[in-house]
């Protein structure tokens, strides 16, 4: 917070797990006390002090936020928090993804599972 930053929107590293996304330990939902988008109050004034501090909180968000939109369980908490954000400032795709019914979001990620594993077989047939 004391030097500029900005947010890059390049791709700068690619990775592949050969686990099943269902027992890797990235992507699990973790109570939002622990979460650290949930813990930024003390930082607000800065959202508004610096454009780039706030694009890249709001990108987090985006991102981030996602899956706990997704769960029942943490939807209105997660919906507090995508409030926050300046969606004028976010791709076309990220507004309208919020947007859609929650039963076709969790479509969405039903096929890209399916996919990921179609994949993954793909792969380990052709022994790359």
């Amino acid at each position: 917070l004391k030097h500029q930053i900005a947010y890059l929107n390049k791709t700068l590293v690619y990775y592949n797990q050969d686990v099943e996304v269902e027992s890797r330990a990235i992507g699990k939902l973790h109570k939002p006390a622990d979460h650290v988008l949930w813990n930024l109050a003390e930082f607000t004034h800065f959202e508004e002090l610096n454009p780039s501090y706030k694009q890249l909180i709001d990108k987090l968000r985006v991102y981030s936020l996602y899956p706990y939109y997704l769960d029942v369980k943490y939807r209105d908490e997660a919906k507090d928090e995508l409030r926050k954000i300046n969606w004028d400032s976010q791709t076309l795709f990220c507004r309208i993804k919020f947007k859609l019914p929650l039963t076709v979001l969790k479509m969405m990620e039903v096929l890209k599972r399916k996919a990921s594993r179609i994949k993954n077989k793909i792969l380990i047939t052709v022994k790359w």
